[in-house]
């Protein structure tokens, strides 16, 4: 999995804005926890109409992946209460996979954590 750095925004943009939402959202993982699946946001400050605060470009699989909050309108909600991620995909490939495995990781790190006393 390559997730595109902020340096690479430029790339990102070029493969990123030919995503488009399928349907499915990744839920139950917060902006920590995603932060330390992917890293830092490709694009970590609010678009121009602040409908997203933080989105993840990558390429997986051979397709590329948008990950980001959508109409939450608060940086603050986005980056410490959300757990909904939308996910958006380049055009005939579909994000269950994707979805599943950050689902999957998120729940193997929760759980690493509560077994930490």
């Amino acid at each position: 999995m390559i997730v595109y750095r902020v340096h690479e925004q430029d790339l990102a943009y070029e493969h990123g804005h030919l995503s488009s939402f399928k349907g499915l959202k990744i839920h139950g993982v917060d902006y920590k926890t995603l932060v330390r699946i992917l890293g830092k946001p490709t694009f970590p400050s609010a678009n121009s109409d602040q409908s997203v605060y933080r989105s993840w470009v990558l390429r997986w699989d051979s397709a590329t992946y948008e990950i980001y909050d959508y109409n939450t309108f608060d940086e603050y909600f986005t980056t410490h209460q959300n757990t909904t991620w939308w996910v958006g995909s380049t055009e005939g490939v579909h994000t269950l996979d994707l979805i599943n495995l950050i689902e999957d990781i998120a729940s193997s790190l929760k759980s690493d954590n509560d077994g930490i006393n």
